[in-house]
């Protein structure tokens, strides 16, 4: 009851609003969502080279999520929205969890992906991946998702192995006025946002929010039987300024506070125990500054934030502080070199506690320092450029490490480019992995200690361009070599007393992936476009691999062999949009978790050039499906279930 009034209260100061005159908010530029087809290639992304670069000449296999392909796609989080992607595998889980990743080795902890908001880093060293229930930014504030699948290690260090994420926001100056929405679901499910913009003197504005969400239903997956329910809620400001035509400052900062109950009942135990309650609760709190001086001929960069995550779960409660302070710079060095060269530091203090589960040592501090530099060498003007660089890094764990890469790209007169590139990428080990212990007479787990980082050589090479006035094609394929990836190292017993079967990682897995990715745009009409993505991958485990490596299975069974996604927009007026999305997935788990095609289908009208009001159905095909078997200290395996959502927003 209380959920329905908050959502209805959300929705009566939607349409209050409607009767004020028009939106108020002002732009710094042209948004993405305004360009045309070749504009769009033409735009400009930071995450392949941490400077600005036309999406057309990047020597990456990168992808662009829009405001508009937010907007239209009707999802609130940020895990459906890569879905979108070719290459990229999401599967959802239990209490809000999910399991993201790029190019194989998916699970709830995937952890060879990096993934920033802003430049912040969101990736946990503690459990090598993104918690991402706890990652709760409002999508309506988001400028832009660089998607970046390949290794990034050269510029972004250790982890950015598969790829890299970067959530982009929105400059203050863009969300001045007022936002109010809120969504309620057929299976009572709710959302609501609310965001303040305002001018703040002649040359800065500031931006608060704060947005909800309650999630309340059932889940099955035999042979168990799941009640899962839900909430969480963040706040937060961003302020920027402009203080002289050269330098600029942003100040930005999140709190954010959840909770998750999950009622499990085994059918085996039903007369003993005929429930088993499993609640979790986190919280956290962010802090970020960043100065940005931008002359003529280069461009500086200064960057220092706080982090904070404290969480509940399972047995274990943990809390993790984090520091980091990051210094970059790109300039032009004689008519052929782009430099770009970077420093930091980063520290981290955690402390873990459990009953069942423990870490051993309880507490740790660990610190990270290293240097990168890259040199983009246009050897022919507007033809061919090469870039060379590396990352020296040193971390507690396994001490130094070099991540270089080279890359080239060549464009054509016709306005195609094609690109390769070969680059090498470790992932460290985590203090789960080092540190865990379980004690059990059947199954123990022992702290493995020292280990080596994991190593991947990426081969790489892609083609990007337009078909005639209307088609954009951008396709790319890879071969990934990995080793000494962390697998489990099995021991029996010795002697009586003993655990039956003594767990440990070790170093030893091998695995080579290979795939083909692909993005297709066309501009049918001046009303209707489409966005097809599609993407092919084969695993193949090496002679030293184990059954499971980590926490994710080793056989790449929960990564399907070919995904395949089209999305259709059509604006049917001015004012009424009609937009459908199909999905196509490969079984998964060896059978296990079935293959599957879905269907979105959004219809949203705009009354007035302030106010939108959507219906928004989503997995309309099935009325439950499975996506994933988590196992290891993953999430249960839940169903995605068949849901209709109402949403109305309005802005003045």
């Amino acid at each position: 009851m209380a959920k329905r009034r908050i959502i209805m209260a959300s929705v009566f100061l939607v349409v209050a609003q409607a009767t004020a005159t028009g939106v108020c908010a002002q732009s710094s530029g042209a948004s993405i969502e305004d360009l045309t087809l070749e504009e769009i290639l033409q735009a400009s992304v930071t995450s392949v080279a941490k400077r600005p670069q036309r999406v057309e000449e990047s020597a990456a296999a990168v992808f662009v999520i829009s405001r508009e392909d937010i907007r239209r796609s009707g999802v609130t989080t940020l895990p459906e929205l890569f879905r979108m992607v070719p290459g990229m595998e999401v599967a959802d889980l239990a209490s809000g969890n999910a399991a993201v990743t790029a190019r194989g080795f998916n699970g709830r902890f995937s952890n060879k992906l990096l993934v920033l908001i802003d430049g912040r880093a969101i990736y946990l060293s503690t459990l090598s991946g993104v918690l991402w229930d706890q990652q709760l930014p409002p999508v309506e504030d988001i400028e832009r998702i660089e998607v970046v699948r390949g290794p990034g290690a050269t510029l972004w260090g250790a982890n950015a192995v598969n790829g890299v994420i970067n959530i982009v926001t929105k400059h203050s100056v863009d969300t001045l006025g007022t936002l109010a929405g809120g969504m309620y679901s057929s299976d009572e499910d709710g959302r609501i946002v609310l965001r303040v913009g305002r001018r703040a003197g002649e040359r800065g504005a500031f931006r608060a929010y704060v947005v909800g969400h309650e999630a309340d239903g059932f889940a099955y997956a035999a042979p168990e039987r799941y009640q899962d329910r839900s909430s969480a809620a963040q706040a937060g400001f961003r302020y920027d300024l402009d203080a002289t035509d050269r330098d600029s400052f942003t100040v930005q900062a999140d709190v954010q506070t959840g909770r998750s109950e999950l009622d499990i009942v085994l059918p085996a135990a039903m007369p003993l125990a005929p429930v088993m309650g499993i609640e979790s609760d986190f919280s956290g709190y962010n802090l970020l500054g960043r100065w940005t001086r931008t002359d003529s001929d280069r461009a500086s960069s200064l960057q220092v934030y706080w982090d904070h995550v404290r969480r509940q779960e399972g047995g274990l409660e943990g809390v993790r502080r984090l520091a980091d302070i990051d210094f970059s710079q790109h300039f032009r060095f004689g008519q052929s070199h782009e430099i770009v060269w970077g420093a930091g530091y980063r520290w981290s203090e955690d402390e873990v506690s459990g009953t069942a589960l423990q870490f051993t040592p309880s507490s740790r501090t660990d610190n990270w320092f290293g240097a990168y530099v890259q040199d983009g060498i246009t050897v022919i003007p507007d033809r061919l450029s090469v870039y060379v660089g590396a990352k020296l890094e040193h971390n507690d764990y396994t001490g130094w490490e070099v991540q270089p890469s080279l890359r080239a790209a060549w464009t054509a007169p016709g306005g195609w480019t094609a690109w390769a590139a070969v680059s090498r990428a470790v992932r460290t080990p985590s203090r789960l992995e080092t540190s865990l212990r379980v004690v059990d007479p059947i199954v123990s787990i022992s702290p493995a200690g020292e280990l080596d980082a994991e190593r991947l050589v990426a081969w790489e090479a892609g083609w990007r361009g337009k078909l005639g006035r209307r088609l954009s094609l951008d396709v790319a394929g890879y071969i990934n070599r990995y080793d000494n990836l962390i697998i489990w190292n099995a021991t029996p017993a010795t002697g009586p007393g003993q655990p039956f079967l003594t767990l440990q990682f070790a170093n030893g897995g091998e695995v080579e992936t290979r795939g083909i990715e692909l993005a297709l745009d066309a501009t049918v009409t001046d009303r209707w476009t489409v966005k097809i993505a599609a993407s092919t991958m084969d695993f193949e485990v090496g002679t030293n691999g184990f059954a499971t490596m980590g926490l994710d299975t080793f056989d790449g069974n929960r990564s399907p062999g070919h995904q395949f996604s089209v999305r259709s927009w059509f604006d049917v007026s001015d004012t009424v949009d009609l937009d459908v999305w199909v999905r196509q997935v490969a079984e998964t788990g060896g059978g296990t978790v079935s293959d599957y095609t879905d269907l979105d289908v959004r219809l949203s009208w705009r009354p007035t050039a302030s106010v939108e009001v959507s219906i928004i159905g989503q997995n309309l095909l099935d009325r439950e499906r499975l996506e994933m078997i988590e196992t290891g200290l993953g999430s249960p395996s839940a169903l995605v279930q068949r849901r209709v959502w109402f949403s109305v927003a309005g802005r003045y």
